[in-house]
C-alpha cells in the first residue's frame, strides 16, 4: 500500500529508548571512542545567502523496524531549502528524514562538486542531560553498510588503522539539483544504499535513522490559485472508506468549497492543501487532469493531484497467523493505479459524482502512486446551512487525573453532522467541557495554558494550539490540570444564526478501557518523541505514549 502516512509513521513499535539501546552499531576494534567532529554545534538560524526554497527531497530513508532488521523506504518529494552563499558554500536544511534538526553545511570543491564534512551537529538539546552532566546532541553523520558476518550494520566508514572516511560527496548541477555521487546499493540487503547519512552521537553510534541516494531538485510547476472575484460555493464531498477487515465499503462526508466561473472549475483540495483546476465540458460535467497542488506543511511533503482507478486487493497472507489478533487482521487494501483524468458527471439534480472505481488523490510524488490522502469514487452535493441540533460527542479515551504529571487527558470524537445525519458546517461548531460533576462548562485559564491570552469556555472545532489542545486523526485530544475523574462534551452549532446544543457525552473512564473503577483505569505514564526523549505533553508529530498496564500507542500530532 504506496500511501505517504505508511511510509513516514510505521516506525516504532517500542519505546525508541530501547531501540536505541538494542540496536545501537556495536564498537568493533579499530574504531574511535568519538569520531572528528566537523561542526559541534547546530546552526539554527538561516545563514546569510540566496536562499532556494521551492525544492523538493527524494531519497531513501531507514529505521530500525518493529524486529529489529533495517528497514527501508522511498520517499519523492520532502519539502526542503538550502541557502547558496556568496562563495559558493551551500547550507542545506534539515537533511535527515523524520527529523527536526536544524542546517548543515556543504563545501565548494570546484566546478559542480560538493563535499559535506561530518559529524555535523543537527540537535542540540539543553533540557535533556544524562547523569554525566552532558547535553543531548545528535549529529548527521556519514555511515556505510558493512558485514561484520552476522548481519550488516550501518557503521562509521574506519579503518583498522583508525583512519575514518566521514565525507560525503554532491553534484550540482545548473537547474541547482544536488545529487549525492556514491548512490550504490547493496544487492544481498534488498538494494538498501551502500553510503548513508545518518543520525548518530558523536561516536557515530546509529540513532535509527538516516538517508540513502539523495537528491534536492527544484519543482517549477506552479501551483493553482483561486483567481479573484470568485465567490466558492459550499459541497457535501462524499467518498468511500474500505474496511480492511472486512473488505466492506462506508461512506464518509466532509466540506469543502468549490468555485465554477465559465468553462473553468476550482475545486478546493479536500485535505485543505490548496486549489484543483478543472474544466466544464459540453455535459456541464467537470474534468480534473493531474496537476502540482503544492507544499503540503501537514505532509512535508509537496503534493499533487492525481486521478486513479482502484481494484480491492486481498491480502492471504494477514490472515495465516493463528496467533494474531483478529481485529488487528486487515487482509483487504486499494490498490491504485493512475489514470489520465477524474470525470465528476453532472447529475440531474445538479450533483457531480464519478464513476466506480475512480479516484482522487493527493500524491505526495508526481507520475508515480504515492499518496497522503485518497478519495474513492467522489461525489459532490450543494450544501445548504439551516438550524440543526448537532449529534452528541463520543469520548474514546479517558486517562483521569494523574498526580505525577498533574493532569487528565481525553480524547473525543465530534461529530460534524447533526442528529439526522445530515453535514454540518464546521466552522460554525464549537464545544464546550464539563468536569467531574460541575453543572457548568469547564472554564480553560491562561495561568493553565500557555497558547491562551484570556479564560476560553467555548472551544471552536478547529482550535488547536499545537500543545494542549490537539486535533489528530484519532479526534480532539485535550489536557486537563484539574483533579478530574469524569468528563463531559457537549457540542454547539450556530446554523443559520440559530444556536443548538447536543447531549452531553460523558466518560468516567469506563466507557473507554473497559474496566469499571477509576482506581483501576490505565493511565498515561510517559510520552516520548521518536528520538527516545521524553515529553511533557504531545507534541507535533509522532508521540510514542507508554500506558501504566506496560501497553504502548503511537499518536500522529500534525
Amino acid at each position: 500500500m504506496n500511501t505517504l502516512q505508511g511510509l513516514l509513521f510505521t516506525v516504532v513499535a517500542a519505546l525508541p529508548t530501547a531501540a536505541m539501546a538494542q540496536f545501537a552499531p556495536r564498537h568493533t576494534p579499530g574504531i574511535m571512542k568519538k569520531l572528528p567532529v566537523a561542526m559541534e554545534h547546530p546552526v539554527n538560524d538561516t545563514p546569510e545567502g540566496t536562499l532556494h526554497d521551492n525544492m523538493a527531497y527524494a531519497n531513501t530513508y531507514h529505521y530500525y523496524g518493529y524486529d529489529g532488521e533495517i528497514e527501508n523506504a522511498e520517499s519523492h518529494a520532502i519539502i526542503t531549502r538550502y541557502v547558496m552563499t556568496p562563495d559558493s558554500t551551500i547550507w542545506w536544511h534539515n537533511p535527515i528524514t523524520m527529523q527536526d534538526g536544524g542546517w548543515v553545511r556543504i563545501d565548494h570543491m570546484g566546478g559542480g562538486k560538493y563535499v559535506m564534512h561530518t559529524p555535523q551537529c543537527i540537535i542540540e538539546d539543553e533540557d535533556n542531560i544524562d547523569e554525566e552532566g552532558n547535553i543531548y546532541k545528535a549529529f548527521a553523520t556519514r555511515l556505510v553498510l558493512k558485514n561484520f558476518g552476522d548481519g550488516y550494520y550501518y557503521y562509521p566508514d574506519v579503518d583498522e588503522d583508525g583512519h575514518a572516511n566521514l565525507d560525503l560527496h554532491f553534484t550540482l548541477n545548473e537547474d541547482g539539483e544536488l545529487r549525492q555521487v556514491n548512490d550504490s546499493i547493496v544487492k544481498d540487503m534488498d538494494d538498501m544504499p551502500y553510503e548513508v547519512l545518518a543520525l548518530s552521537n558523536a561516536n557515530g553510534d546509529w540513532y535509527g535513522f538516516s538517508d540513502g541516494a539523495m537528491r534536492v531538485w527544484r519543482v517549477n510547476d506552479q501551483p493553482t490559485k483561486l483567481p479573484e472575484g470568485i465567490e466558492p460555493q459550499r459541497y457535501v464531498l462524499t467518498d468511500s472508506t474500505l474496511n480492511q477487515q472486512t473488505g466492506r465499503f462506508s461512506f464518509t462526508r466532509q466540506l469543502i468549497d468549490m468555485a465554477i466561473q465559465g468553462q473553468d472549475a476550482y475545486l478546493a483540495a479536500p485535505d485543505g492543501t490548496g486549489w484543483i483546476h478543472g474544466k466544464i465540458t459540453d455535459d456541464g460535467s467537470i474534468c480534473l487532469r493531474p496537476q502540482y497542488i503544492g507544499p503540503a506543511k501537514i505532509y512535508g511533503s509537496h503534493v499533487w493531484f492525481e486521478p486513479a482507478t482502484f481494484q480491492i486487493d486481498y491480502d492471504n497472507e494477514a490472515t495465516d497467523d493463528d496467533d494474531e489478533e483478529e481485529d488487528e487482521q486487515e487482509p483487504y487494501e486499494l490498490d491504485y493505479e493512475l489514470a489520465p483524468e477524474l470525470v465528476l458527471h453532472k447529475t440531474a439534480d445538479g450533483a457531480y459524482a464519478a464513476d466506480y472505481p475512480a479516484a482522487l488523490l493527493i500524491n505526495a510524488a508526481k507520475g508515480q502512486v504515492l499518496y497522503a490522502a485518497d478519495y474513492p469514487v467522489p461525489s459532490l452535493t450543494t450544501f445548504t446551512e439551516k438550524p440543526a441540533v448537532p449529534a452528541t460527542p463520543k469520548i474514546t479515551e479517558f486517562y483521569p487525573y494523574y498526580e505525577e504529571d498533574g493532569s487528565a487527558l481525553f480524547t473525543v470524537r465530534i461529530p460534524v453532522y447533526d442528529q439526522n445525519k445530515e453535514m454540518l458546517d464546521p466552522t460554525l461548531l464549537s464545544y464546550v467541557v464539563y468536569v467531574n460533576d460541575d453543572k457548568e462548562p469547564y472554564t480553560f485559564l491562561p495561568e493553565d495554558y500557555q497558547a491562551l491570552t484570556e479564560p476560553m469556555t467555548e472551544l471552536s472545532y478547529w482550535f488547536n494550539d499545537g500543545y494542549d489542545f490537539s486535533i489528530t486523526d484519532i479526534g480532539h485530544t485535550i489536557y486537563l490540570y484539574v483533579d478530574a475523574e469524569r468528563v463531559g462534551v457537549q457540542s454547539i452549532y450556530r446554523g443559520a444564526g440559530e444556536e443548538r446544543r447536543s447531549d452531553i457525552g460523558w466518560d468516567d473512564g469506563s466507557v473507554t478501557t473497559g474496566l469499571k473503577s477509576a482506581t483501576t483505569t490505565k493511565r498515561i505514564d510517559s510520552i516520548y518523541d521518536i528520538q527516545g526523549r521524553k515529553l511533557q505533553h504531545l507534541t507535533q508529530g509522532v508521540n510514542i505514549v507508554r500506558m501504566t498496564d506496560g501497553t504502548t500507542k503511537k499518536i500522529i500530532k500534525r
